[in-house]
């Protein structure tokens, strides 16, 4: 590793265990977020026809998206801005969108669940404008716009007591709060002034076409998908995963867990343009998934070694065995695919469970890791933090300006020890 990287990567731990680690009392608020992570899973199974789910977690299959959504993907997120925000009160956003999962899961009344999803989004919303007070920039604009979706998508959930309608918005949500953590990242980089405009207009696509699909207006999926697909050449093109295919240690693997990700969001999007997004439409199934699990997982799996150190307080050093689930995910999606397109429903039935099987195969990769570097000796171990070669961003609350971390820029006094 040159240089340059072992510098950003030696800024990345210790800016992180300065500024930007999750206080130990708050990680109690992640287990909420993989019980609705297993019972969505199991519960999208069952809705194939899988008989191995118990009939009690079957019977959640009607809430596999805000399990998944808000229950899982709202914690989460939740938990990661909080931890960049600093402070207490941001713990709140991932402690109501918890226990809106519990709510759920415990058989509860839907309207108390949605309400606290709805609360949820409001304190998430809160933190994207107080991010946005003290930056300004685009990034900060479009987590806002992020954090809008996520709030209107669950005000329509109260409202309409049914999840029908809610896939765009929820799902804007989600594009969004990546698509501006790429954009951020891309700031190194010279990017053109027209590339910038594209990029908004895609997003403002996403936003209207979400909005849209809360009316149940059939033009919503179609300006949804056209800005998908924006969002998708564009990170392609400009951002830096896909530059970086080939290199080698976690770096190479994020490239490609994002570079795939890319892809796949392109196809649903295109899929999407097709009218496979609309209700009944027979393709609803490969386009959905092929943004939700190809997109939006794969980005989870490039992401968890850098985020766990973070907010959960566990370095797993990285090996070449991780791509091992990630192969398993894209394979099976593929697989998925196909079947929907060709009208093999066994297809789609062994697809879907091979999804589910790559994320259990990754959570199993990540506990034999921790093993395997808890038994070798520290001297020999290699160090997780020489591995993030991907710059990222400290987010300081009432105590300092937002501190960057691009190792190309100056750096805060106190990282400064740290390059060797």
């Amino acid at each position: 590793m040159d240089d340059r990287n072992d510098f950003a990567a030696a800024m990345r731990h210790d800016c992180a265990a300065h500024f930007g680690s999750s206080r130990p009392r708050f990680r109690v608020l992640m287990l909420p977020a993989l019980l609705a992570l297993v019972v969505g899973v199991l519960a999208g199974l069952a809705r194939l026809g899988w008989e191995f789910v118990p009939p009690r977690v079957a019977d959640y299959a009607a809430w596999h998206g805000a399990l998944m959504i808000t229950g899982f993907f709202g914690t989460v997120v939740g938990m990661e801005k909080a931890v960049a925000h600093g402070g207490v009160w941001p713990y709140i956003a991932p402690l109501l969108s918890g226990a809106c999962a519990v709510v759920l899961l415990a058989g509860g009344p839907i309207t108390v669940a949605a309400a606290l999803a709805v609360a949820a989004a409001c304190v998430f919303y809160a933190i994207a404008m107080s991010s946005f007070a003290h930056d300004d920039s685009l990034y900060a604009v479009i987590a806002m716009l992020g954090a809008f979706c996520w709030l209107a998508g669950n005000a329509a959930w109260l409202v309409k007591g049914s999840g029908n309608g809610l896939f765009e918005a929820w799902l804007a949500f989600i594009v969004l709060v990546i698509a501006g953590e790429r954009l951020e990242l891309s700031r190194s980089r010279s990017v053109p002034i027209w590339a910038h405009c594209f990029f908004g207009l895609a997003v403002l696509a996403v936003l209207v076409g979400s909005m849209f699909g809360l009316l149940d207006e059939p033009v919503g999926s179609l300006v949804f998908s056209a800005g998908l697909l924006g969002l998708a050449l564009w990170l392609l093109c400009f951002d830096g995963a896909p530059r970086k295919l080939g290199s080698g240690g976690l770096s190479g693997f994020i490239a490609v867990c994002l570079s795939g990700g890319y892809v796949f969001l392109a196809f649903g999007a295109i899929a999407g343009l097709g009218g496979a997004l609309e209700a009944e439409h027979r393709w609803r199934d490969t386009a959905m998934h092929a943004i939700t699990v190809g997109f939006i997982f794969s980005m989870v799996l490039g992401h968890a070694l850098i985020v766990l150190p973070t907010v959960a307080r566990i370095h797993v050093p990285f090996g070449g065995f991780f791509y091992l689930p990630l192969a398993t995910l894209h394979l099976s999606l593929v697989l998925r695919i196909a079947g929907a397109m060709l009208e093999k429903a066994e297809w789609v039935r062994w697809g879907a469970l091979g999804n589910g099987a790559a994320l259990a195969l990754f959570a199993l990769t990540v506990i034999v890791a921790l093993l395997v570097a808890s038994t070798t000796p520290r001297s020999a171990a290699t160090s997780p933090r020489r591995e993030y070669e991907f710059p990222v961003r400290v987010r300081l609350e009432g105590r300092n300006p937002p501190v960057r971390g691009e190792c190309a820029r100056s750096v805060p006094a106190s990282c400064s020890a740290a390059k060797r």
